[in-house]
């Protein structure tokens, strides 16, 4: 009400029961609306939403700045296929980033080998330079 007060200037429905439905249809898409990453964002969703905000328009709610969101954000999903290449790189970098995690697991069982087979020397000399335990012990 504070930030969109042109939501309200021309709700003035007398029924109680119609008026509590329009609120709580309001509050509840815009709270379902507000938790949608942009990742899961389809057609028919914009669709869904479109339908639901223009039922509230013609209710008397003003929901022009949401369906100026809702029609931002189709184009920006849509319009190019920027959007879905970015989403793309982001799971290639999920992808890059679980290897990276299996590994260092990896490298972490091999050091560990090293030091069974060689004791702590080995696994100092795997990490560094052939000489650095000579000149450390003088």
């Amino acid at each position: 009400m504070h930030k969109y007060p042109e939501t309200f200037k021309h709700f003035n429905t007398k029924n109680k029961k119609l008026c509590t439905m329009n609120l709580n249809m309001l509050c509840t898409s815009l709270n379902d609306f507000f938790k949608i990453s942009m990742a899961d964002v389809d057609s028919e969703m914009i669709g869904e939403y479109r339908e639901v905000f223009s039922y509230l328009q013609n209710q008397g709610l003003d929901v022009s700045w949401v369906l100026d969101r809702l029609n931002y954000i189709e184009h920006l999903r849509f319009s190019k296929p920027l959007f879905s290449e970015l989403h793309s790189i982001d799971c290639h970098i999920d992808n890059a980033k679980s290897k990276v995690q299996e590994l260092q697991a990896l490298r972490l069982e091999k050091l560990s080998e090293i030091e069974k087979a060689f004791g702590t020397r080995g696994t100092n000399l795997t990490s560094g330079f052939i000489g650095d335990d000579l000149l450390a012990s003088l």
